[in-house]
């Protein structure tokens, strides 16, 4: 009973020592394996740009309306602490 469960740590301390010798090397060198990046044709690489613009462009929209909405909850907040609400930002 005791020899199984100093087989069982020792075979868990291996698996500890492996994933740390990993994490290690990970640390250590970056990986030069395989990429998706160097396998993508031309095409892709364009429609991957259209995609990247189209996501920064709606980053950008969606940065704005929250920048906006800010602003008409403190403007709204101000209005009704002063006694009053209005119906929209041009409003205020």
């Amino acid at each position: 009973m005791a020899s199984r469960i100093r087989v069982e740590q020792i075979a868990r301390s291996l698996a500890a020592l492996g994933l740390l010798a990993m994490g290690l090397s990970a640390l250590v060198a970056p990986r030069h394996g395989f990429s998706f990046d160097h396998a993508v044709p031309q095409s892709s690489q364009a429609n991957l740009s259209r995609r990247l613009m189209q996501r920064e462009v709606t980053l950008h929209q969606r940065s704005e309306a929250e920048t906006l909405l800010k602003e008409f909850t403190l403007a709204q907040m101000t209005r009704h602490y002063w006694g009053g609400f209005a119906g929209s930002l041009q409003d205020l």
